[in-house]
């Protein structure tokens, strides 16, 4: 972009993984990787993030609050579902949820991007067989994430199928909790969102 331009915003929603909870610098956190990434390309992003440690879908209302409040951000970044399927409770209520939040963000024009719940298969804190069953509803969560994001108007991507293999076969990118990200898999995590991030950032025709 022009370089006297002002800088895009990306606000980041969601869950620990949004509020970068697992490494120590922002630079390591999926928002300061996304925009060292979109740096790269020769766009300024200013990221800030409303995201909560320990957030589920319910939450998303109050984020979506707080992210509309004073600038509009050009875009908003969505992490958010393994506490959901980690928490006994069913699963509709909160694909509902997201996708209020995610119609919310749009009619405030604001192009919406969502990182659905990542492979819990590679999460080597919970032990199996649990491991095995969140992971199979970590999936099926997932899929309904991407049909109701789609619905509300907002871009889905599937972390899951884009980083899970990566994340089963390489310990370093989880962060020494064994539950969260490390600077690595963050950096995973940015390279499968940035596509879709950099989309929604293009300006739009006048």
């Amino acid at each position: 972009g022009a370089p006297n331009a002002r800088p895009l915003r990306l606000v980041l929603l969601g869950d620990s993984t949004a509020a970068g909870v697992g490494v120590d610098r922002f630079a390591d956190t999926v928002g300061g990787q996304l925009a060292h990434l979109l740096a790269a390309e020769g766009r300024r992003v200013d990221v800030s993030s409303v995201a909560v440690s320990g957030a589920r879908a319910e939450e998303l209302a109050t984020q979506v609050s707080r992210a509309l409040l004073g600038q509009r951000p050009d875009a908003a970044l969505i992490l958010v579902g393994v506490n959901d399927v980690c928490h006994p409770a069913r699963l509709e209520p909160a694909v509902h949820r997201l996708g209020t939040a995610v119609r919310r963000l749009r009619q405030a024009d604001v192009p919406v991007i969502v990182g659905t719940c990542p492979d819990l298969g590679a999460v080597r804190a919970i032990a199996q067989p649990l491991r095995g069953i969140v992971s199979r509803r970590g999936r099926q969560f997932s899929q309904a994430q991407q049909t109701v994001v789609r619905e509300a108007g907002g871009i889905s991507v599937d972390l899951a199928a884009e980083t899970g293999v990566l994340f089963r076969t390489d310990r370093g990118t989880m962060c020494w909790d064994g539950f969260h990200p490390s600077a690595d898999g963050y950096r995973l995590w940015a390279h499968a969102l940035v596509p879709a991030v950099e989309s929604a950032l293009q300006p739009t025709p006048a």
